[in-house]
């Protein structure tokens, strides 16, 4: 009678398991969401007040403002809306995370008050202290500066998203490459003229081409991964 797989030697049954453990390789660690995004919102945010700065000049009175608590709120609602899509964009694909609508809602929240604030704050002029609407400084090309310094941030977090959820759709690179937009947005209110049809038109529409390119090398790139 034949003996069953189990009472074989050792040295029978070796190269079958060998054969199967042949093609094996070692999976990296997902990257730690919250180490991402501390490392992101750093190196991305230096990025883009270096290239700012070296792009050309602020605006006149730019640092003035500042010190207004309008301006401030807008600049704080900005960069709090870049660091939860970028949040939201790494953990929306990954098993196992809290419900979408969890992780949606702070960003859209964020997002809505942070565009609402940008057009229609500066009619609180007189209850919060704001920016006057001018065209001082204005910068011919702010437009094409704002989706050239999304590039590296953009990149940044799609290599993360790949690193972090493997089957990252184009959901998850929407949020990031938005993520990757709203900084320059933010940053060009400071370098280009203040007034909320201009920003419109030309500080905040790249968030939405960023959009975009992000949620298609998403499916092109992490997925495939």
């Amino acid at each position: 009678m034949e003996q069953p797989d189990a009472a074989r030697p050792a040295e029978e049954q070796s190269p079958f398991l060998d054969a199967l453990v042949a093609d094996l390789q070692p999976v990296q660690p997902a990257l730690a969401w919250g180490w991402v995004v501390l490392a992101w919102s750093a190196l991305a945010g230096g990025f883009l007040v270096a290239a700012v700065l070296t792009s050309g000049s602020l605006r006149v009175g730019a640092l003035d403002d500042l010190t207004r608590a309008g301006f401030a709120l807008e600049l704080t609602l900005g960069l709090a809306t870049a660091v939860a899509l970028l949040a939201a964009g790494l953990e929306i694909d990954v098993p196992g995370r809290p419900s979408r609508t969890r992780l949606l809602t702070p960003a859209v929240i964020l997002a809505l008050a942070w565009v609402g604030w940008t057009l229609a704050g500066h009619e609180l002029i007189d209850l919060l202290e704001h920016p006057e609407i001018s065209v001082v400084g204005k910068r011919k090309d702010c437009f094409v500066e704002g989706l050239a310094m999304s590039l590296l941030p953009g990149a940044l977090a799609l290599w993360s998203l790949r690193r972090r959820a493997w089957g990252a759709g184009w959901a998850s690179g929407a949020l990031v490459g938005m993520a990757a937009g709203a900084l320059p947005a933010t940053t060009m209110q400071l370098a280009c003229m203040y007034a909320p049809d201009h920003a419109l038109r030309f500080h905040l529409s790249p968030v939405l081409i960023a959009a975009g390119v992000g949620a298609i090398l998403a499916m092109l790139l992490v997925r495939r991964s």
